[in-house]
């Protein structure tokens, strides 16, 4: 008898163990992935960059907008938190990301597009439009963080430490951005 008892339960217990596997493929299959309806490859990332970060979001896989801070490095015996995320539909992305040191500065930023080329995006509780220029240069020392907004194309851009460098020493507005900062790039 106990041998028939032990083959039911094991039994009982494959059989459960399959269900479970079922309704897991079946939740992550169908429930987590995103409607099909979605704009396709749109991204939130970020990269330290020398002393600096770029949080970055893309867009049909194509980079859209740059948010290059100088929160890079943490402050002697301090600590820099960091994430960032998307959210996507059909009909608009949604990037956002933040960044805050142990020594009170921050930047928190949001940017809402339907093309990847127009919408607003939102540095610290200010305004910007996309169109006007994706990359944005903000400084947190020496009191409120400053924003500098650059007209820069970033479609052909592959998100990497090489490309952000490089982009550091061909436009004058991000060279000039990191000169003040004395980055290592």
């Amino acid at each position: 008898m106990p041998d028939k008892t032990m083959k039911t339960m094991l039994k009982i217990s494959v059989l459960t163990l399959l269900l479970v596997v079922a309704l897991s493929l079946a939740f992550v299959v169908g429930g987590c992935s995103p409607s099909p309806t979605a704009i396709p490859g749109c991204r939130c990332n970020d990269q330290v960059v020398g002393d600096t970060h770029v949080h970055y979001g893309t867009f049909r896989d194509v980079v859209v907008v740059a948010v290059w801070s100088d929160l890079g490095s943490p402050p002697a015996r301090g600590w820099v938190n960091s994430g960032s995320g998307a959210s996507v539909s059909s009909e608009r992305a949604e990037y956002s990301g933040t960044r805050t040191a142990s020594d009170g500065r921050a930047v928190e930023w949001k940017a809402i597009t339907t093309d990847g080329k127009t919408g607003r995006v939102t540095i610290n509780n200010k305004d910007h439009r996309l169109e006007e220029g994706a990359v944005f240069l903000v400084r947190t020392g020496d009191g409120p963080a400053r924003v500098t907004q650059v007209k820069q194309e970033l479609s052909g851009m592959t998100p990497a430490a090489d490309t952000w460098a490089l982009l550091g020493k061909q436009n004058p507005k991000v060279k000039k951005f990191l000169d003040e900062l004395g980055s290592k790039r």
